[in-house]
């Protein structure tokens, strides 16, 4: 028998042009058991409907359709209606929205859609993987000094690789553990492959040149920044906090230190390497420095700090019942989070991240556009000035 999960209603509210009558249409989601079709009815309220009367005798719902909304998800969608001789109040519900789980369930399927699907049966490599093996390679040259950059096609294809594996490498050392650096070729030859091709070809620096455009450039960082969150999950999620509690160490396994430690080095450990190991040398010349982290712990650190917190919501999300911190899966629990399965959990996390690394990401731009717009006054009044005085002068 397929079993109703906890759901709110939501939609719009109209008047019937009757006394004291209103029509109230919603959705509520269901998860199905089986993939038969479903057919619900009751006379009930739901729990989560809070009605400004008392609705046990006065309100009612019917099934009037059903449409199935992911096949690999297998929830299912039924549009109902409500009807009440007096007015009918919605408040917030206090669980989350099957409609909302149902969305995520859609985005993740679109999103492993562009990331499985070859894109020719010659070429098995996914859109969101090919894009983001551009993006690596771009943000290479740019970590590089961008055009003052005098790395030659193997050093930038050293960096590049730094780049992508630095922090899987280390976690592997730290875990005791085989990297999975030795079993993702790959993954070494799609984001090498377009780095080299990206290098020696025109394509490379017409990149830096559309950057150099103040609103492609400011499109590009905003894309950029919510694709790598988007992608960045993924890894954190599978190389950051699952090997932990697959550790052979029971001790290692069941702690929470070990965990976001882990994933804060998977997902944001390479500007510390960048900064340690002057890799953003236009020469190339590479070597031990003191870091900027190692003085004032906040300077290159945000994609630690988001790493660590995006570990800490998974862990709350996927294991409920044994949440780090209390207060944070009662917060969960208050929207109904524990009804999320695994990949719904994955996908919410993808977004999340995405949304922290695109509002950095604006915050900065803003930053730079304020200080920028600063300068350039300052530079004007000062030119207003120079001129003041020598026209003074010859009078």
């Amino acid at each position: 028998m397929p079993s109703p999960i906890r759901a709110s209603v939501s939609g719009e509210m109209w008047d019937e042009q009757m006394p004291f009558a209103s029509s109230l249409h919603f959705e509520l989601g269901v998860r199905c058991q089986t993939g038969a079709t479903l057919i619900f009815r009751s006379s009930s309220v739901p729990s989560d409907a809070r009605l400004h009367e008392n609705p046990a005798r006065a309100c009612s719902f019917r099934c009037v359709a059903l449409s199935r909304t992911s096949s690999s998800s297998r929830k299912h969608v039924c549009t109902l209606a409500f009807r009440s001789p007096f007015f009918l109040h919605i408040i917030t519900p206090t669980s989350f929205d099957a409609m909302q789980t149902a969305r995520l369930a859609s985005i993740g399927d679109q999103l492993s859609n562009w990331s499985q699907t070859p894109l020719h049966p010659l070429f098995p490599v996914g859109a969101l993987g090919l894009i983001h093996a551009v993006r690596v390679s771009h943000a290479t040259r740019q970590v590089a000094g961008s055009h003052k950059s005098r790395l030659g096609v193997w050093q930038g294809l050293v960096l590049n690789q730094i780049l992508m594996f630095g922090g899987v490498v280390i976690s592997g050392m730290l875990l005791g553990v085989p990297s999975p650096l030795l079993s993702a070729w790959p993954v070494v030859a799609l984001y090498g492959g377009v780095h080299v091709a990206l290098d020696v070809t025109p394509a490379g620096k017409a990149l830096l040149h559309a950057q150099d455009t103040e609103l492609v450039g400011t499109l590009m960082d905003l894309s950029f920044a919510l694709l790598d969150g988007i992608l960045r999950a993924e890894g954190i999620i599978d190389l950051g906090v699952e090997p932990v509690l697959r550790h052979a160490s029971h001790q290692v396994a069941t702690s929470l230190f070990a965990i976001l430690l882990n994933a804060a080095i998977v997902g944001g450990g390479i500007p510390l390497l960048i900064d340690l190991f002057r890799l953003d040398s236009t020469t190339g010349e590479w070597g031990v420095r003191s870091p900027a982290w190692a003085k004032n712990p906040f300077s290159g650190t945000n994609d630690m700090l988001s790493s660590a917190f995006l570990a800490l919501v998974y862990l709350t999300l996927a294991r409920p019942a044994t949440a780090p911190i209390a207060l944070l899966r009662d917060a969960l629990d208050a929207f109904g989070a524990e009804s999320l399965d695994a990949r719904d959990v994955r996908t919410l996390c993808s977004l999340l991240l995405g949304s922290i690394l695109l509002a950095e990401k604006a915050t900065v731009l803003s930053n730079q556009q304020a200080q920028h717009e600063v300068a350039k006054n300052g530079s004007v009044n000062g030119s207003a000035k120079s001129k003041s005085k020598s026209a003074k002068k010859h009078q």
